[in-house]
């Protein structure tokens, strides 16, 4: 379906937010999916095309709306974009994929993002938030710096207002962070038996070589520019 650009805004250092108008045409979709972009006679070009999948970073309560949140780097792609005009036009595809917010809320959850993996959590974290949904959420979220950690402000002001959301952030090129809680403040409690279920979104370039994780030892399943993986823990 054609859509046009209604807003580009740079969310954190070298990190862009774009969203679509529908012109008119709205969709379904689940916190968690991801949808295609085809850019339009874009600027540059390569051998991997103007077709791209980003996961979705609104709500699906923004009726008529579809956006994404990227890393810029140095591809014909990126630098399109980055070039694209608010008002331009693109090609976009209806959400789909089953890395999905769980409908279960008797388990509590933990969300584990680094970098851009964020953008899959913050959509299924608004929803959560605007339908006052019964999700209990540690989101541990590590990033190099605050300058690069997209939605900070977003994500600590869900930690102040929801008792049943918990943010624990790490910064790993950042000597001044002390880490720990976003806010000292009291936790919804859990039982001491129950289970809990993990949600992993982490950048595909992330491996033991820096330390931070290395996909040869789970089971992810690729999707975008990272990998997913559920498990009960």
């Amino acid at each position: 379906m054609r859509a046009r650009v209604t807003e580009k805004l740079e969310v954190a250092k070298g990190t862009l937010l774009v969203v679509f108008d529908l012109l008119g045409e709205e969709v379904e979709f689940t916190p968690g999916q991801y949808f295609f972009v085809t850019l339009l006679d874009p600027p540059y070009d390569d051998k991997r095309g103007v077709r791209r999948h980003f996961s979705v970073v609104t709500s699906p309560n923004e009726r008529g709306r579809l956006g994404f949140c990227t890393r810029l780097r140095d591809s014909a792609f990126k630098r399109s974009l980055i070039e694209l005009p608010v008002g331009a036009e693109a090609e976009v595809e209806e959400p789909k994929g089953s890395f999905l917010l769980p409908e279960d809320t008797n388990q509590r959850y933990v969300f584990l993002a680094g970098g851009i993996g964020i953008t899959v959590f913050r959509s299924m974290l608004r929803y959560i938030a605007e339908e006052d949904l019964p999700h209990r959420v540690t989101l541990i979220y590590s990033n190099r710096d605050r300058e690069s950690t997209p939605f900070l402000d977003e994500l600590s002001q869900f930690d102040q207002t929801r008792r049943a959301f918990q943010l624990v952030l790490t910064m790993t090129e950042d000597p001044s962070w002390r880490g720990g809680d976003a806010a000292d403040r009291p936790r919804a409690p859990a039982r001491p038996s129950q289970k809990r279920s993990a949600l992993l979104r982490i950048p595909r370039r992330w491996t033991a070589s820096d330390g931070r994780f290395d996909r040869r030892n789970t089971s992810c399943r690729s999707r975008s520019r990272g990998a997913g993986l559920r498990r009960s823990v």
